[in-house]
C-alpha cells in the first residue's frame, strides 16, 4: 500500500510539474519584454535584419545643440552600438524606410534652426559604408508620418499634403500630386485599399466662414498604375482621430476614451463600415499592428487628458476584435511621445517609447519588445 501510496504521489507531482510547465509556455508564447536602454529620439526607428533596429540619429526636437550619431540594437546581443555616422543635415520628425538590403530612405523632418516646414532635402544611409550620402531635393516637403509604397514605377511616398514618386535607381523625386490648398491635410493618412489602389483619407475642408458647419471629410483613392487619384465620400468614420491597423481585406478604426471606446471595421471590397462595436475604453492616438486571430496590439494613446490631475495613457495591450475584450494591458499617468511599431519578424515586434527632455520631468522610459 505504501508503494501504491508513493507512486501516485510521484504520479501527482509529475501532473502538477507538467501543468505548470504548459501555463508558463503558454504565458511565455505571448508576453512583453523591457529592454535595457533608452531612446535618444522619437524619430522613426527601422529594422535593419530579424535582430537590429537602426536609429538614424538627428536631434530630439527640443536640444538645438545635441545632435545624435546613428546607432544600431542588437536583439540577441542586448547592446547598443554607436556607428560614428553623423546626418548630413540633422533633423527631427522626419521620415525613414529601407529600400533594399544595404540603403535607407531619410527624407523630410525638421532642421535645428527652428524652421516651422517640414525640410525638402533627403539623403541615403549606406549600410555598407556607414556612411549618409545627400542625394538632393524632394519634390514636396515631407514629415514622420509619411507612408512608403513599393511600386513597379519606383517607391511612392504619401505625406501630409502630397504624393510623390522616389526613382530608386535614380535616386531622384517626382512630383505626382499636390492635395487642395483649400483644404486642411494635418493627419493625412493611407493605406492599400488592394493591389492596384490606395485609399487616402483624414483631408477635410476648412469650415470657416460658417463656423457653426460641420466637417466635411473627404477622402481619395489613388491608383499605383495611371497613378489617377479621384475623391470619395466615405462614411463620416473616416476622420482624422482614429487609430488605424489594415488588415488585408478590411481597416479597423478605433477611437474613445477611458468610459467607452468605439470599433468600425471597414469593408474594402463593399466600400463601407460592416461592423460597428462598443468597447471598455478607447484610445486616442495609439499606433496598432494587427497580429492575426482577430488580435491587435495597442502602443501609447491617450485615455483622459490632464486636468488638474495628470491624465491616464495606455503603454500597450491586446485587443480582441472579434470579442471585444482587451488583455495584458498597462496604463500610466503620464504622456509618452508617439509610438513606433516595427515587426521583426513573425514573432517578434519592437515598441518604441520616449519622453520628450523637460526640466520638470525626469521620468525614464524604455522601448519594448512584444513576443508571441
Amino acid at each position: 500500500m505504501k508503494k501504491i501510496k508513493n507512486v501516485n504521489s510521484i504520479l501527482l507531482i509529475l501532473v502538477i510539474i507538467i501543468i505548470m510547465a504548459f501555463c508558463n509556455c503558454a504565458q511565455a508564447k505571448e508576453h512583453f519584454v523591457t529592454l535595457n536602454f533608452e531612446q535618444e529620439t522619437n524619430n522613426p526607428p527601422v529594422a535593419l535584419n530579424e535582430n537590429e533596429i537602426f536609429f538614424a540619429g538627428g536631434w530630439d526636437g527640443v536640444n538645438h545643440n545635441k545632435i545624435y550619431t546613428a546607432k544600431k540594437y542588437n536583439i540577441k546581443t542586448k547592446k547598443l552600438i554607436s556607428l560614428n555616422a553623423t546626418m548630413l543635415q540633422p533633423r527631427c520628425r522626419y521620415a525613414v524606410y529601407k529600400f533594399n538590403d544595404n540603403n535607407i530612405l531619410i527624407v523630410g523632418g525638421r532642421s535645428t534652426d527652428n524652421r516651422k516646414n517640414y525640410l525638402n532635402t533627403a539623403e541615403v544611409y549606406d549600410i555598407e559604408q556607414n556612411k549618409f550620402i545627400s542625394i538632393g531635393d524632394t519634390a514636396f516637403s515631407i514629415g514622420s508620418s509619411a507612408k512608403f509604397y513599393k511600386t513597379e514605377n519606383g517607391l511612392l511616398i504619401i505625406g501630409s499634403n502630397s504624393i510623390q514618386l522616389f526613382d530608386l535607381k535614380m535616386m531622384t523625386f517626382h512630383p505626382i500630386y499636390q492635395f487642395n490648398t483649400e483644404s486642411t491635410h494635418e493627419s493625412l493618412t493611407s493605406c492599400d485599399l488592394d493591389m492596384d489602389n490606395i485609399l487616402i483619407w483624414g483631408n477635410r475642408y476648412k469650415t470657416h466662414p460658417v463656423p457653426s458647419q460641420k466637417l466635411k471629410f473627404v477622402s481619395y483613392i489613388y491608383n499605383k498604375k495611371d497613378q489617377g487619384i479621384k475623391e470619395i465620400q466615405l462614411d463620416n468614420v473616416f476622420n482624422t482621430d482614429k487609430t488605424v491597423i489594415p488588415l488585408e481585406n478590411y481597416i479597423i478604426l478605433l477611437r474613445g476614451n477611458n468610459t467607452a471606446g468605439h470599433l468600425s471595421v471597414f469593408c474594402v471590397n463593399d466600400k463601407k463600415v460592416i461592423k460597428q462595436s462598443r468597447l471598455k475604453f478607447g484610445t486616442l492616438g495609439s499606433s496598432g499592428i494587427y497580429l492575426g486571430k482577430g488580435k491587435v496590439l495597442l502602443a501609447g494613446g491617450c485615455l483622459v487628458l490632464p486636468d488638474v490631475f495628470p491624465g491616464k495613457y495606455l503603454e500597450r495591450g491586446i485587443l480582441n476584435i472579434k470579442t471585444g475584450k482587451y488583455s495584458s494591458t498597462k496604463f500610466v499617468k503620464y504622456a509618452t511621445a508617439e509610438s513606433y511599431i516595427v515587426p521583426l519578424n513573425k514573432n517578434c515586434i519592437y515598441i518604441s517609447r520616449y519622453t520628450y527632455p523637460r526640466a520638470w520631468d525626469k521620468r525614464k522610459v524604455k522601448p519594448l519588445l512584444f513576443k508571441y
